[in-house]
């Protein structure tokens, strides 16, 4: 998630149908190489859609960009800009790397047993949306505004339209599972 803009920009119905269709793409071909070359799963977004990281003796990749599906030899990706940053101002929490994850069709990172990230919307919220998801769940005592969802926290296209709102988002629902409010 490189930016996001105002809620009148959020994307309309068919990026359901546009989701699915990347979605099938992303589990059923490019993962499904990577995984039967190298056991794993994990994607990662780069410049016009998303790639596998480069696999097998010759550092080959599977790539969706824009709307072509590219197979081609070793070559650099571009992660999610807000999650690196994310990452890099809470190095104590031990944040994994970017990844796209094609089960679920979303980027996110884990720090200190907590999921952030970004997707294009599912069945628990049709809009593009960014969460907070502790691997225990929401807090027991929780606020259950913030705590909006069976998973964590999650904010629409609608509700967050810039980097820094969603950053913020990411701070406070550190915050807030860390103190389990």
């Amino acid at each position: 998630m490189t930016a996001m803009t105002s809620s009148a920009d959020c994307p309309p119905a068919r990026l359901s149908a546009t989701r699915a269709g990347l979605h099938r793409i992303a589990e059923h071909v490019l993962a499904a190489a990577r995984y039967a070359a190298t056991g794993q799963i994990g994607l990662v977004a780069s410049p016009g859609g998303f790639r596998t990281p480069p696999f097998g003796t010759d550092g080959r990749f599977l790539a969706v960009d824009g709307a072509e599906l590219v197979a081609g030899g070793a070559a650099g990706s571009r992660r999610a800009a807000l999650l690196s940053r994310f990452a890099a101002e809470i190095p104590g929490d031990q944040p994994s790397p970017v990844v796209l994850w094609p089960e679920h069709f979303d980027v996110g990172i884990t720090a200190a047993a907590i999921n952030y990230g970004a997707s294009p919307g599912d069945d628990h919220v049709a809009d593009p949306y960014v969460y907070v998801s502790p691997h225990d769940g929401p807090p027991p005592g929780r606020d259950a505004a913030f705590w909006n969802a069976p998973f964590g926290a999650a904010r629409s296209c609608r509700q967050i339209s810039t980097v820094a709102e969603a950053a913020a988002f990411f701070r406070d629902g550190r915050a807030r599972a860390r103190t389990g409010t």
